[in-house]
């Protein structure tokens, strides 16, 4: 058997892997409760801003208030040096591309009410690195070694782009930008290698839908993926494209049917765990509330008292 080792192999792998993680957080446009808006990959909606370079993908939500959000990633994989821990001196570029672009937005950018920065890798990073930057994020003193290299690599260049290396101009982050754009960087080091996304993919398949060819959607959403990094494509990945994957025009299709539900009549008698149960779905944001009874028990006269609770609450 032949084992491609080389180092062209190597990045594809990292290709690979950059490409089955977006692949996931695609899928969570297909959530019914996300405000998440869409996805892009290989950089953002802000191509003229600058940190650019180390955009692979940037999520952008907008909740019920209209308040926007936009998060973004750059992803590290490592194939032959996963034992090895990430320091900081090996994302620099990392860290110097997200404080350019939170300059950006600190300064120059009003449309998003929140923005934050993360690194996402396959390698463990290092301890160390990991608690200097929740430290000055508190606002807690550090080593001066380590204070002194986070300055150096969040320096902002003050010259135009076009400037010659010698006559650029650089200063540092004041102390509180510093503790703002640390309490926006998350280093994640909890991914799976390339292999590991694939079966994460294929488990994410299972809880969205009840087709039985996993591959077949697999290999689409992939195809969809690259599709986006194309010469002359838009990299923006929405909600209908995860739709076009699964080959369905509206996101009400993922339900086995549409819900028909009797008009309820006056005497209905009001039971005490009806009140326990109204408040727990209202207080579960985060997952689905299933309610099983055997027939005749009163499931239907419930859902229909408590569709018409929720409108009052919408109401008020």
């Amino acid at each position: 058997m032949n084992i491609n080792n080389t180092s062209i192999h190597y990045s594809r792998a990292g290709d690979i892997f950059h490409y089955r993680w977006a692949a996931k957080r695609c899928l969570k446009l297909l959530d019914f409760n996300t405000d998440l808006i869409s996805i892009t990959i290989e950089g953002s909606h802000h191509p003229d801003f600058s940190g650019e370079d180390v955009v692979d993908l940037a999520e952008y939500r907008e909740n019920d208030k209209g308040e926007k959000s936009v998060e973004y990633f750059q992803l590290k994989h490592s194939t032959v040096r996963d034992d090895k821990v990430f320091t900081i001196s090996e994302l620099e570029d990392s860290i110097a591309g997200f404080a350019q672009r939170f300059i950006e937005h600190q300064h120059n950018d009003a449309e998003y009410d929140d923005f934050k920065f993360t690194i996402i890798t396959n390698r463990r990073i290092s301890e160390n690195f990991n608690q200097n930057i929740l430290k000055i994020s508190k606002g807690e003193k550090v080593a001066d070694r380590f204070l002194k290299t986070i300055k150096k690599y969040t320096r902002i260049e003050t010259t135009p782009q076009n400037t010659k290396k010698e006559n650029k101009k650089y200063r540092h982050l004041s102390d509180s930008e510093l503790q703002k754009f640390c309490s926006l960087l998350t280093l994640d080091d909890s991914e799976g290698n390339f292999n590991t996304q694939k079966h994460d993919i294929h488990r994410a398949l299972k809880n969205t839908t009840v087709l039985s060819n996993i591959s077949s959607t697999e290999n689409n959403l992939i195809a969809r993926i690259w599709q986006k990094v194309e010469p002359n494509q838009s990299n923006t990945i929405s909600r209908q494209d995860m739709l076009d994957v699964f080959d369905i025009l509206d996101i009400d299709e993922f339900f086995p049917a549409p819900p028909k539900f009797e008009t309820l009549e006056k005497n209905i008698i009001h039971r005490q765990q009806q009140d326990e149960l109204i408040q727990n779905i209202i207080n579960n944001t985060s997952s689905h509330t299933i309610i099983t009874a055997t027939g005749g028990v009163g499931k239907s006269i419930f859902i229909n008292c408590f569709k018409e609770i929720f409108a009052e609450l919408n109401n008020n």
